[in-house]
This record gives structure tokens, sequence and C-alpha cells, in this order.
């Protein structure tokens, strides 16, 4: 490579980078020697012996964080990848930083894409997805995504991308505005996206012994934002139903989970059902995913309480919350909360 200072990669299985936001490091597949100069524009793919080569002066760009040189090695390695699922994977990962920093959306969409499709993990993708979307709303195409992958799906109503991604569009309302229509919408997705999994993935909506703790939490976060969009529809029947089935699979949101069902209960004025739900919430395992979240679960819970005309039981969860936060509003309005629940109670 003329013009350029040669230099050596740190070895086999030791040179790696960070794509942004992964879990994991992808290592650089071999050790060659690679420029410190960027490679021009009009490079093409036969300067590198093969897609391996290629990464891997991909990668040592990307690691000086030069994306804009890293973006044509990478895509010289995507070329000489031809039919190699796992190099355009890693390739494709690697290049949304420099598909980032250009003014077409396309690369970056198709990048995307490619890693939802064909990564393994669901934590990677789930991260992978909030990428694309807060880029896509940046660049205001939140619209020209829906009308994409509503295309798609009548050409074929299992299409698991385009329910993964229009799901999330209209659970999260980005770029949308808020509207029951746009939760019932939300609603139809994330069922026929539950049902195109359940055979994608091979899993159930049923704990067994055969479903991982991986599996449950995913089924129930998964099943949490369904529940939510039936509260946003006012279906607090199904809500409730579903906050209920949901709160065993992950111990870490069991009680909040038993605590949404108790409220959509009451949005139907079942005050017997409420309650139960509500003391099934004080037994199950304590909220407790951070100081803020367990400030507003006993802040909640005492409301709960007070409107099921228990104020004696609300006392010990507003009191829980005024110590679970530092900010000067909520403690305000939890301390007057707690006086009067303590006045109702006689105490």
């Amino acid at each position: 490579m003329s013009g350029t200072l040669l230099i050596a990669l740190l070895g086999f299985g030791l040179s790696s980078f960070l794509v942004p936001g992964s879990p994991a490091p992808i290592a650089a597949p071999i050790a060659v020697p690679v420029p410190i100069a960027e490679p021009q524009e009009d490079a093409v793919a036969t300067q590198y012996t093969s897609a391996q080569e290629a990464f891997s002066v991909g990668a040592a760009f990307y690691n000086s964080r030069n994306f804009k040189a890293a973006r044509q090695p990478f895509e010289a390695a995507l070329e000489l990848a031809k039919d190699d699922k796992e190099m355009k994977l890693k390739a494709y990962e690697a290049l949304i930083p420099s598909y980032r920093m250009i003014p077409e959306f396309e690369p970056f969409q198709e990048a995307a894409e490619y890693v939802l499709s064909n990564h393994h993990h669901d934590a990677h993708r789930s991260i992978t997805r909030r990428s694309y979307l807060s880029f896509a709303f940046n660049r205001g195409q939140i619209e020209n995504l829906v009308k994409r992958y509503d295309e798609r799906l009548k050409k074929d109503s299992n299409d698991w991308l385009s329910l993964y991604m229009l799901s999330d569009i209209y659970t999260s309302g980005a770029g949308l505005p808020p509207s029951v229509e746009h939760s019932k919408r939300a609603i139809e997705l994330i069922k026929q996206l539950t049902k195109v999994e359940a055979k994608r993935f091979q899993t159930t909506g049923q704990k067994s012994e055969q479903m991982t703790d991986a599996d449950a939490v995913k089924i129930s976060r998964e099943k949490g934002k369904l529940a939510s969009q039936y509260v946003r529809a006012k279906d607090y029947k199904n809500a409730a139903k579903l906050y209920e089935e949901i709160a065993p699979l992950d111990t870490t949101t069991h009680a909040w989970n038993l605590k949404e069902a108790a409220n959509a209960m009451l949005k139907m004025d079942n005050k017997k059902g409420a309650l139960r739900l509500a003391l099934a919430a004080e037994e199950a395992p304590a909220e407790a995913r951070n100081d803020q979240l367990t400030h507003f679960f006993e802040r909640h819970m005492g409301d709960l309480f007070m409107q099921l005309d228990e104020p004696a039981k609300a006392i010990p969860h507003y009191k829980i919350a005024v110590q679970k936060t530092k900010i000067e509003g909520y403690v305000k309005d939890t301390k007057s909360s707690l006086q009067a629940a303590i006045e109702r109670a006689g105490k």
C-alpha cells in the first residue's frame, strides 16, 4: 500500500473494538499491517486480499474513532464476504457509526436492518432498534419507516422485521401523535409479533422447564408493552389480566406488574379485585431496581390503598416513598399524602 506507514496490529484475537451499544467486543479476524493514511474514496475491494484483511484495516481506523476512514475498508469487507453471513454482520455493525455521519439515510437503514434480521442476541437487536429509530427520528424519517414496513406487511403479514419495528414505533409513539387508535394498532402489532416470535425463536407465553429465565424476562417485557397499550386504549379488563399473567415471569417486575393490574381493576371499579392484587403486590419480591422506581412503586401503592379505603395500609408505603427520593417536589407531595392517610386512619 504505497504512501502509507505500516503498523502491526496487536495480534490475532487481541485487536478488537466495541460497536457503540454492543454488549461484547468484535475481534479483528487477522493481524495485518494497516495504513495510518485514509484510503482513497475510489479505492476498490480488490486492494485487499480477503474480507478478513479489509475488516482488520477498518477495525484499526475504527479503534482510533476515524469512522470516515473506516467506511471504505468495511464496505470492501462486505463486498468480499460474499455469502459469509457472520462477516457481513460484523461489517454492517461496524459501518453504523460511519453511516451516521453521512447525509444519506438509506445506508444506515440497510445496515441496521441486516443487523436486526441476523443478530443472534435479543439484547443487541433491541439496542440496534433504538439506535435506528433515534436516527430515523432525527432525520425526519419515522413516517417513511411506517410506510415502508406497512407495505411489507401487506405482502407478508408475518414479516418479523416489520412487526418488530412497527410495534415499537406505535408503542413508544416516537414521531407519531398520541391517540387511542395508535394504541389499538400497537396491540395488534404486538400480538402478531408474539405469534411470529413463538415460531421464530421457539418460545411460548408460559414459563416451563424448557424456558430459560432470559426467555421468561423477554416475554414479560414484551407482554408488558402490550398491557400498557391496553391501558392507553382503555381496555382495562385485558390490561389487568395480562399484567397479572406476566407478573411471576420476572422477579424484578413482579410487584410492579401486580400493582399495575390492581390499578386496571380499580379503573373498572372492581375494588375487590384491585384489593386482592394490591395485597399480592405487597407479598411479591420487593421493587428494588433503583430508588426512584421504588419511590414510584410505594407512592402508587399508597394511592391505591387510599382509593380502596384502606388508609392504614397506605401509611407504610408513603413512609418508604418519602425515604426513596431526594426530589423536593416528590417529597413534599408524598408527605402531604402521608399526613392525609394518618388523619383518615385516625392515628
